[in-house]
């Protein structure tokens, strides 16, 4: 992702992410991308900060880069 990512952006577990949307500004972010897992399927969303909107993605089938 780079070079357009936060590189100063330090992440702990306790972090969560309204503290991400709440800092975004000062690293000059505009966009965030999150993933989340349910027992159904994994899902990708794309987030744009400060005032929307949110697309969510339903992620099907993916492969590694390794592959």
């Amino acid at each position: 992702m780079e070079p357009f990512t936060a590189p100063n952006l330090k992440v702990s577990r306790k972090n969560a992410l309204k503290d991400f949307i709440a800092i975004s500004g000062h690293f000059h972010v505009t966009h965030l991308m999150t993933f989340s897992k349910t027992q159904l399927s994994t899902y990708m969303r794309l987030i744009r900060v400060p005032r929307g909107p949110t697309l969510n993605f339903r992620i099907r089938r993916f492969t590694h880069s390794r592959d």
